[in-house]
C-alpha cells in the first residue's frame, strides 16, 4: 500500500475522531506499511491505516516517547523525530494522567497539545 508523497506529510495528522471512536491510540504517518506494527500496540488490537498514509492502533501506554521507538525499532533506517508521533487520549484520561508524556497530552476538547513548559503546541491537525 502506497501514498502519493504530497499527500502523506509526517507531522500533519487527522483528528482523533476521524480515526477512532475509542481512545487512547498511538499514530504515525508513512506511505508504505510497517510490518510488525501489531508489537507496538495493545495485544490484540488491530493496526488500521486511513488515507493510505496514517497508521494507528489501540495503546494503553500513552507516551509517545515509548510509541516512536517501538515504531522506530521496526525500521532501523528511519530518521523520524518523535514529533512525527502523536498518541491521542480523551479528556477525562489527561485529567488524570498528569505525569504522562506531554506530547501524549492532546484533547478532544481543546485540539491542542500541552507542552513541558505548560504552553500549547499548535498541531497540524487535519480533518474534523
Amino acid at each position: 500500500m502506497s501514498a502519493t508523497p504530497s499527500s502523506c506529510i509526517p507531522t500533519s495528522f487527522p483528528s482523533a475522531t476521524t480515526l477512532a471512536s475509542t481512545l487512547p491510540i498511538c499514530a504515525f504517518n508513512s506511505p508504505t506499511l510497517v510490518p510488525g506494527l501489531s508489537q507496538c500496540c495493545d495485544d490484540g488490537a488491530e493496526v488500521q491505516v486511513y488515507n493510505n498514509c496514517t497508521q494507528y492502533c489501540a495503546r494503553d501506554d500513552k507516551d509517545t516517547e515509548a510509541w516512536s521507538e517501538c515504531v522506530k525499532g521496526l525500521l532501523p533506517d528511519d530518521t523520524r523525530s518523535e514529533t512525527d508521533f502523536i498518541c491521542y487520549v480523551d479528556d477525562e484520561d489527561e485529567e488524570n494522567d498528569e505525569d504522562e508524556d506531554p506530547y501524549a497530552s492532546f484533547t478532544l476538547e481543546t485540539g491542542k497539545f500541552l507542552c513541558e513548559n505548560g504552553g500549547i503546541r499548535e498541531s497540524s491537525l487535519t480533518g474534523s
